[in-house]
């Protein structure tokens, strides 16, 4: 499997390819429940796998909103933030306080956000159902990796794989840039990681590589690194797939980038 990140200024590419047929989510900018804004592109191009899921609520809607939102759950450990839980009236006619209320009622914890908003709806995806339940991530490209309705959207299975996908093809574009002219590419194939980046003056250079549980797992450093392109390799083949974070510090700043690798 390759992961590529290509990132010049604020610019990011990511030469990936996906194979099934998908169409790609509709933005919305929209309050919760809570009171706390929600602009859904920049959401997915911050990293983060959104679980999207509508009600009326219902009866026969409980069973699969619990089930993906316990899904959602068994992420916190391994992709902490990253997985997000989103509970949405169908067509955003039903008051926050009743959504809210169904939701604490069947087992839905508070780990959500939580929505009643016409600019929310499950129209935006296709054929109505309920519940509909859509699996949404990708970065920039803001993909649809899961949307099914009624009964049988709460597939476990296939919400799993869906997240696991969107994990495995989602960059986190949380960045820090110490210099406008820095550019850093990232490359992972055949147990390896190989690291290219340019800078334009003379510079201290801290590459590490953290996990998830912010552990160091590799390092390099350099007294001063002249002006050019530098590329680095680090040996991953006893490394375990998951979520990890590649550190870069100069004498200008810092910067912070994650990324994922699938094994």
């Amino acid at each position: 499997m390759k992961i590529f990140f290509v990132l010049t200024a604020c610019l990011v590419v990511f030469g990936l390819t996906f194979s099934k047929a998908q169409t790609t989510a509709t933005d919305f900018t929209e309050n919760d429940c809570a009171g706390t804004s929600h602009h859904l592109f920049s959401e997915l191009e911050s990293g983060k796998v959104i679980v999207l899921v509508f009600v009326m609520p219902c009866s026969s809607c409980f069973g699969p909103a619990l089930t993906s939102y316990n899904i959602v759950e068994s992420f916190q450990g391994s992709n902490p933030g990253q997985v997000l839980y989103y509970l949405s009236d169908d067509i955003g006619t039903t008051l926050c306080s009743q959504i809210d209320g169904w939701a604490n009622s069947n087992g839905i914890g508070s780990n959500r956000s939580s929505f009643s908003s016409p600019n929310i709806t499950m129209n935006d995806y296709g054929i109505a159902g309920m519940p509909k339940i859509v699996v949404l991530g990708g970065g920039i490209q803001h993909k649809i990796y899961y949307n099914e309705n009624d009964a049988s959207s709460g597939n476990s299975i296939n919400i799993h794989s869906a997240i696991n996908d969107a994990l495995a093809e989602t960059g986190i574009s949380d960045i820090s840039f110490f210099d406008k002219n820095f550019s850093l590419l990232i490359e992972y194939s055949n147990s390896t990681l190989k690291t290219s980046y340019s800078l334009n003056r003379s510079s201290q250079v801290n590459i590490s590589v953290i996990n998830s549980i912010g552990q160091e797992i590799k390092s390099i450093s350099f007294a001063n690194q002249l002006p050019g392109t530098h590329s680095h390799d680090f040996n991953f083949e006893n490394i375990s797939g998951g979520l990890y974070f590649i550190n870069i510090k100069t004498n200008n700043g810092s910067y912070s980038r994650k990324f994922f690798i699938g094994k």
